[in-house]
């Protein structure tokens, strides 16, 4: 993982382990990123040995992946050279590089808007989407199309890899016979964007159906056949009324009579005839007469237009987001730990909302579960002290004794197994041990010292183990230690613990 300043600078390089990266502006986090915009518990990444994944830990001004907010708390792929916004910082994945080659840094994206007007009600903002080499935008998102009459969208192309490349757009979901300019090809320099129109004409058809089309707009590269960019976009076709008589065939000639098909095509109830609706005036003709025309069969299943009301998806999300956003919030706040318990993250919630409405109704229930997953916060800093004093008594050993106390500071908690419900929790424990003089090792010291002058005295000591030693002598000449043992006495000096 690659990290960079706003200028592409590289700052430095992480490699990302099985145990993942919690990322933040606190110290203890696996990558400290110092800036006041960067959460002190940031981002987390994620790797389960097939797949890498990031999730936003509720951080206050959030995370983007390739320019798309990510969800707090919820966990999403991200793929080899995808970009992550934290803050002022951009994060790069980068796959390991084979021996002699050289990594190409592609310039850190800015942000696009492509164009302002349009019809009212027509959504003409666009927002880059990034896959690989190929970057795609656009422009209007949705579009509404009048059957007969052209429309225009943009597309706009930019060469995200490192080498020259060209790129052929075609559209999914529609007809092909609708599009004009779809398949063309593009040349692109490296960094460089290209906006190309496409001209769309639905033709005034019943086999043309009023209604809207999610359509998938696909960008292919000549370099990496097998590597395509898309964007989605979404058309409206508007209802249309057509009326139309077709006579066939046009000519036809007989001894006696010929046969024609009369097809009449009329929106409705009144293009509905019975039988023989044609005879009138000339089904009285008298026979051998110029013509004689009759329909031998009834003209039906024309129906009159009309008005309903269909409820669709966005009516629903409509409804049930402002109810889903209250209860979530609601139910975070109600999940509290107990006073020696510690949450690991915020609870994670998910909504159910049962699509089945008519149109009308009123959305009435929505069910909101939120799931939090606590430790016992007080129990974990009491057992690294209870493990540091354990230790201690092993290494230095029982001849030192804790001084003060021992100071436990959590810096990470994290579930290692949910279906376990087993998690890991990291904590650093420091403490202070002094050694303790018995009488017998004075003693020994004593003698070592006695007769000594007062500087080959504090020598010996410091020899011995001992770190700071200050002789001070009462009578005698003032120099010279007495040299009966007994006539020497040891003040330990306390140690300030943590």
């Amino acid at each position: 993982m690659r990290v960079l300043d706003q200028g592409s600078q590289t700052l430095q390089v992480v490699e990302v382990k099985s145990q993942g990266l919690i990322i933040g502006r606190q110290l203890g986090n696996d990558l400290v990123l110092p800036d006041q915009a960067i959460s002190h518990r940031h981002l987390q990444v994620m790797w389960d040995g097939k797949q890498l994944t990031v999730k936003d830990l509720g951080s206050r001004n959030g995370t983007l992946l390739e320019g798309v907010l990510l969800l707090p708390q919820e966990s999403q792929p991200w793929m080899e050279r995808q970009l992550i916004r934290v803050g002022p910082f951009w994060l790069r994945l980068e796959g390991p590089s084979p021996a002699g080659t050289q990594t190409v840094q592609r310039p850190l994206p800015g942000t696009a808007t492509f164009g302002t007007t349009g019809a009212p009600g027509t959504q003409t903002s666009a927002t880059m989407v990034r896959s690989g080499r190929i970057g795609m935008a656009v422009n209007p998102r949705m579009l509404t199309i009048t059957t007969g009459q052209p429309s225009t969208t943009q597309v706009t192309l930019t060469n995200l890899g490192s080498i020259v490349d060209w790129f052929t757009t075609i559209v999914e979901g529609v007809p092909p016979e609708w599009l004009k300019g779809a398949g063309q090809e593009v040349q692109l320099n490296p960094g460089m964007q290209e906006t190309i129109e496409l001209n769309v004409n639905v033709a005034r058809s019943s086999n043309n159906f009023a209604q809207e089309y999610p359509v998938t707009i696909r960008a292919r590269s000549r370099e990496q056949p097998n590597e395509s960019g898309t964007v989605q976009a979404r058309w409206n076709v508007l209802p249309f009324k057509e009326d139309a008589l077709r006579l066939e065939p046009r000519r036809a000639s007989g001894r006696g009579g010929a046969s024609y098909t009369v097809t009449l095509v009329e929106v409705g109830t009144i293009g509905n005839i019975d039988t023989g609706f044609f005879c009138s005036p000339v089904c009285g003709a008298s026979p051998g007469g110029l013509y004689r025309i009759v329909n031998s069969s009834p003209f039906s299943g024309g129906r009159d237009p009309q008005t309903y009301t269909a409820v669709q998806q966005s009516d629903i999300d409509g409804a049930a987001n402002p109810l889903i956003a209250a209860l979530t919030a609601n139910a975070q706040k109600s999940i509290k730990a107990r006073p020696n318990e510690r949450l690991i993250s915020s609870p994670q919630c998910k909504s159910t909302v049962a699509p089945d409405h008519e149109s009308g109704d009123q959305a009435k229930t929505v069910t909101v579960t939120c799931i939090g997953e606590a430790y016992d916060h007080d129990g974990v800093l009491a057992m690294a002290t209870q493990w540091l004093k354990q230790d201690a008594f092993q290494s230095p050993g029982p001849s030192y004794a804790l001084a003060g106390n021992v100071v436990t500071t959590q810096t990470r908690a994290q579930v290692t197994d949910a279906n376990q419900g087993t998690l890991s929790v990291s904590v650093i424990a420091e403490g202070v041990w002094v050694f303790q003089f018995n009488n017998a090792q004075k003693q020994a010291l004593a003698k070592l010292i006695a007769g000594k002058k007062r500087e080959t005295a504090q020598s010996l000591l410091l020899q011995h183990g001992v770190e700071r030693a200050d002789v001070q002598l009462s009578g005698g000449n003032g120099v010279t230690l007495p040299s009966d043992p007994t006539q020497i006495k040891f003040v330990i000096l306390d140690v300030k613990g943590k």
